[in-house]
């Protein structure tokens, strides 16, 4: 649900009575002053919307919707579940108590596996707790652990249930035809990068900052200093609406590091969507065309490395003219009131565009992201995370969760220890004592400098 109400969640079953066969909550349990079990929806400001169970059984029975999937931690032992099951539901699949997402994931994967090959939901729930079980290692500071947290999912019901009844003969050519005609397309991503070699780590409450900040403001700035994963989080963010279907309109990466201008964004987003035809227009009817389109399809345009635009750092030129930075302004005025977002990354705030974005300024990895990078930096070279001593964690910290210091540094952990690798950055940041820059800017700024005298180093000495 955009967004994850209690309106937009009711309207949705009013709207579809007997169609859904499973209401599937990933949020939070708790109990309210009168002690009853509620789950915490938003509204569309994005502020906290506790339910009560309830109301929330009312609306299911109402709606017939025979299961509830609550992947919210404790959601069992605060009662939802049961005063759920109590008041109509046939089934209801909760946590007892908190679980690593590792885990959820395990479980939720085979339960819907298992459900989509008609089993009931008893086995389903059965299958999905076996599939923790073999699975049972855990991400932690100092490696993967072992847990039992099979125990943690169960299920209330009344009676068994078998939700779904997989066809036993070939669908015809017709009826594909008619599912594919009712199905919306998938977004087009145009000109996304690719994922680093670790992947996309984290950033699971940015995305959510994200779209909460595009319900109230098509256009949104991110700021952050270098090397913090402005570019890996908006190119994220766009697997993620294309995933979901968030913008079905299409998506469009461009970076503005080498002096882009609106010609190669219009020229970018017509060609996706006309070829040939479009580059036999004229230039004041291909802004036309990409004007209205993007004014009545949910696009999601993302402008990244923006900075150089108006020149950075100060006192450099800028890349574009005074006129081509006037015709992006006046294209992100006329985007207002449209069905498009824009996405802006910087490495500082841009208020000459005088446009009214919001702004996220966006800080390193939390705590258990920053640990699950590090693993994959550390396997990538060959390094036992088992085998560090306590001053690993130390060092973690003192990076501050900030990606490309994390890249930089970790792979000398192969040839020296966590102190040396402390005492050396911890020079480097005295130096920067007195300045104005952040702690996290030094930490990047001593990171690059530290690793590459490093490498000039073993280059000197043959070690390269």
């Amino acid at each position: 649900m955009r967004p994850p109400s209690l309106k937009k969640f009711e309207a949705e079953l009013q709207a579809n009575k007997g169609f859904y066969h499973i209401v599937h909550f990933d949020g939070h349990g708790n109990f309210d002053s009168e002690t009853q079990g509620v789950l915490v929806f938003e509204d569309e400001q994005g502020n906290e919307q506790a339910v009560s169970a309830r109301e929330i059984a009312q609306y299911l029975t109402d709606c017939r919707v025979p299961i509830f999937v609550l992947n919210a931690c404790k959601s069992g032992q605060v009662g939802v579940a049961g005063q759920l099951v109590k008041l109509g539901a046939k089934g209801v699949v909760a946590m007892a108590y908190s679980v690593y997402a590792k885990g959820a994931e395990h479980f939720i994967g085979r339960l819907y596996g298992e459900l989509v090959r008609g089993e009931c939901i008893a086995t389903a729930v059965a299958a999905g707790r076996k599939s923790m079980s073999i699975d049972k290692m855990r991400p932690s500071p100092k490696g993967n652990l072992p847990l039992q947290d099979w125990l943690v999912p169960v299920l209330y019901q009344q009676e068994p249930y078998t939700p779904f009844v997989p066809q036993k003969t070939a669908p015809s050519f017709t009826d594909l035809m008619a599912q594919a005609d009712n199905t919306p397309e998938s977004s087009k991503a145009v000109g996304l990068p690719d994922e680093s070699a670790y992947g996309f780590i984290g950033r699971d409450y940015e995305i959510l900052r994200l779209e909460r900040a595009f319900r109230q403001n098509h256009l949104v700035l991110v700021q952050g200093m270098g090397g913090v994963g402005k570019t890996e989080l908006a190119a994220g963010f766009a697997r993620w609406l294309d995933d979901t279907q968030g913008r079905t309109g299409g998506m469009f990466f461009t970076s503005f590091e080498q002096g882009a201008g609106l010609s190669q964004v219009i020229n970018q987003i017509g060609r996706a969507l006309g070829g040939e035809r479009f580059s036999q227009m004229m230039p004041e009817q291909q802004d036309a065309v990409v004007q209205q389109y993007l004014q009545t399809n949910p696009c999601l345009l993302i402008w990244d490395n923006f900075e150089p635009v108006n020149g950075f750092p100060t006192g450099n030129e800028p890349l574009l003219s005074g006129e081509e930075r006037n015709k992006l302004k006046r294209f992100l005025k006329e985007l207002r009131g449209g069905k498009s977002w824009v996405l802006i990354t910087s490495r500082r705030q841009e208020p000459w565009l005088d446009c009214g974005y919001s702004l996220i300024n966006l800080r390193g990895l939390s705590q258990a992201d920053a640990q699950e990078l590090a693993a994959k930096i550390l396997q990538t070279v060959g390094v036992e995370r088992k085998n560090l001593p306590a001053e690993y964690l130390e060092l973690l910290k003192l990076l501050g969760g900030h990606p490309l210091s994390l890249r930089v540094v970790l792979p000398h952990l192969k040839m020296q220890t966590p102190v040396q690798l402390i005492e050396a950055l911890r020079q480097g940041l005295d130096t920067f004592r007195g300045q104005e820059e952040e702690g996290r800017e030094k930490s990047l700024t001593v990171s690059l400098d530290y690793s590459f005298a490093t490498v000039s180093s073993y280059l000197a000495r043959g070690d390269g």
